[in-house]
């Protein structure tokens, strides 16, 4: 899923995730998505539709490409909580890194260089991107 960072809740150690109405509906697991009116496009003269769905708990990465000052990939592996955010508007999770609490690992993450976008995924896929990274020519930094 491709996401943002929206927020983070130190008291339950998740990191909220959400984006602008971009989805997979095999993140759905068992649940009905609700189909509505993107939210970051309601004023448009022609309404957007987007589904609004929390993803299941399980595992997840979070993965992030680097492109300055080198070529790097950067992956956080975690869980997908379960947490739902429907006020999102939007697909949503609730995410907690398996590095650590939530203020060090988000600190790290940024540390690394991602700033804004990536891509969250229902597997642990760190080995995977440490191999393509090299395959690449990138560098790789696990958060």
């Amino acid at each position: 899923m491709y996401h943002e960072i929206e927020a983070l809740d130190h008291e339950n150690n998740e990191a909220i995730l959400a984006n602008t109405g971009e989805h997979d509906l095999g993140f759905c697991g068992t649940t009905k998505p609700e189909l509505v009116t993107d939210v970051w496009y309601e004023h448009d003269p022609i309404k957007s539709p987007s589904t609004n769905f929390s993803i299941p708990a399980g595992p997840a990465s979070l993965v992030g490409f680097v492109y300055a000052p080198e070529p790097r990939f950067v992956v956080a592996e975690g869980v997908f909580t379960g947490r739902r955010s429907p006020a999102t508007g939007t697909p949503n999770a609730g995410f907690r890194f398996n590095s650590g609490p939530v203020r060090q690992a988000w600190e790290r993450w940024a540390r690394a260089g991602v700033i804004h976008h990536s891509a969250a995924t229902n597997a642990h896929v760190a080995d995977d991107i440490e191999v393509i990274a090299r395959h690449l020519g990138a560098s790789y930094f696990k958060v």
